[in-house]
């Protein structure tokens, strides 16, 4: 997955394009419901971290929303997608300047 700002140079700027959602792991994505759901491994993939750490992260409390159903854990796509949107920092200064710019 692309992150921060070469995400938006590539993409046009949009924050929730469809680069991002092409780029999902769809083969390894359960559709077991009206909402497509991704399990622990899948999910951090999605994310770009361990499995090991959304396990710490659901520990702390901190992280996505999960689902937690006997025993197994799976998060939903759109929540992802939306967390790492929220979690998106644009890196410098210089870089907002620019992405101001660009808008006008």
């Amino acid at each position: 997955m692309r992150s921060g700002a070469h995400h938006r140079a590539a993409c046009g700027g949009s924050e929730m394009c469809s680069c991002t959602i092409t780029h999902l792991p769809w083969d390894r994505v359960h559709q077991s419901g009206p909402e497509p759901d991704a399990r622990g491994s899948v999910a951090a993939e999605i994310l770009g971290r361990s499995p090991a750490t959304l396990k710490r992260w659901r520990y702390e409390g901190i992280g996505p929303d999960y689902v937690a159903m006997e025993g197994r854990v799976s998060y939903d796509v759109a929540v992802l997608l939306e967390y790492i949107r929220q979690n998106t920092r644009v890196p410098s200064v210089r870089a907002a300047m620019e992405e101001a710019r660009e808008a006008l």
